[in-house]
């Protein structure tokens, strides 16, 4: 396999996936070997607690083809994902779930779409056949506001589950940003994208590491990574507030001519202050999201860390954004002159 150009790398972010992780490889290895003979597999450890790194190890002394990266702590998907794409070699890379309900076999599909020089990425979107019905009204709701919020268009049911060619990964590398929503940044570089629809499939083994609580800060990612209209719309509810506030002062000082001066009303004062103080700390809570999120882009840490990898060579961390494409015009200018060398020899 040394010197072989690799056609497809998958990138697996693990999380606690020791029972996944034997069924994993084993349908991972069935599957790829019968799409093509240059592949890796790319487990990420996201500082699992479990007996998921030691299995890694394993793992890639009985298949070479599957390496591992291992993080130094617990960085999230996001971060494991990115590392992933950052250590891919091969010309097309997909991501996909470590407990197979995204279905490997959906790559037999995905691949020649993806070959045919017309699109650069392929998504899987599936439905929400066996899904509450509650968490799919909310979820509905939630892709419906975030589309009339943000300036690019997120479909229901489109995940991480999908395969990129190698320019459009090359695109989400140098975006160096710090807060990184990746449904939002697939859609945001742009490049032809097909869809192809899946049966939702139930996890085989383990439970969901998905809280509704981190459902909910997921999605109040989505929504302030994107655009600023949270700022206006807080400016517009300031507005609103203050005209009714001026209208029932008006109306109290018309009732108070009209009709003589009452007892002040208690529960109105209670109801105007703490109506108030809620608009305030709303606005003041949008305020703070977003400059703490200018407070994380300026200290401009690595969004990840490794602390152990296959590679033995490989770096604690990977150059993105305008570092990422110096890197790149460094490697190309490297080979430009080997190319000129060897031709002059």
């Amino acid at each position: 396999m040394t010197g072989m150009p690799i056609e497809l790398s998958v990138v697996v972010p693990c999380y606690n996936e020791e029972e996944s992780l034997p069924r994993l490889v084993e349908v991972l290895a069935e599957e790829l070997s019968a799409l093509t003979p240059h592949f890796e597999v790319i487990l990420v450890d996201d500082g699992s607690r479990d007996r998921t790194l030691p299995m890694l190890r394993s793992v890639h002394q009985e298949h070479p083809r599957f390496r591992y990266l291992s993080l130094s702590r617990n960085f999230g998907k996001e971060s494991a994902m990115l590392a992933g794409l950052s250590h891919a070699r091969g010309d097309r890379v997909a991501i996909m779930d470590a407990d197979l309900q995204h279905p490997p076999t959906l790559l037999a599909q995905m691949l020649p779409l993806l070959d045919s020089g017309d699109y650069s990425q392929v998504v899987a979107r599936r439905t929400r056949t066996d899904d509450p019905v509650v968490r799919t009204a909310l979820s509905r709701l939630y892709y419906k506001m975030m589309n009339r919020l943000v300036d690019i268009e997120l479909q229901d049911g489109v995940g991480d589950f999908r395969v990129l060619d190698r320019r459009a990964v090359q695109a989400l590398l140098t975006l160096g940003e710090s807060n990184r929503f990746s449904k939002g940044l697939f859609a945001w570089i742009g490049f032809p994208t097909a869809v192809v629809d899946y049966e939702n499939v139930s996890r085989e083994t383990g439970a969901t590491k998905w809280s509704m609580r981190s459902l909910f800060n997921y999605g109040i990612d989505g929504v302030v990574s994107f655009n600023y209209r949270p700022l206006r719309m807080s400016i517009w509810l300031g507005i609103f507030v203050t005209v009714l506030a001026v209208a029932y002062a008006a109306w109290v000082l018309v009732d108070a001519i009209w009709h003589g001066n009452s007892v002040a009303g208690y529960v109105t004062t209670i109801c105007a202050v703490t109506l108030l103080g809620g608009v305030q700390l709303i606005v003041l809570g949008v305020i703070g999201e977003y400059l703490g999120r200018i407070y994380a882009e300026t200290k401009q840490r690595p969004l990840f860390l490794l602390k152990e990898s296959s590679d033995r060579d490989a770096p604690v961390t990977s150059a993105l954004g305008r570092e990422h494409e110096a890197l790149q015009e460094l490697e190309h200018t490297r080979d430009d002159q080997a190319i000129e060398r060897s031709d002059q020899a």
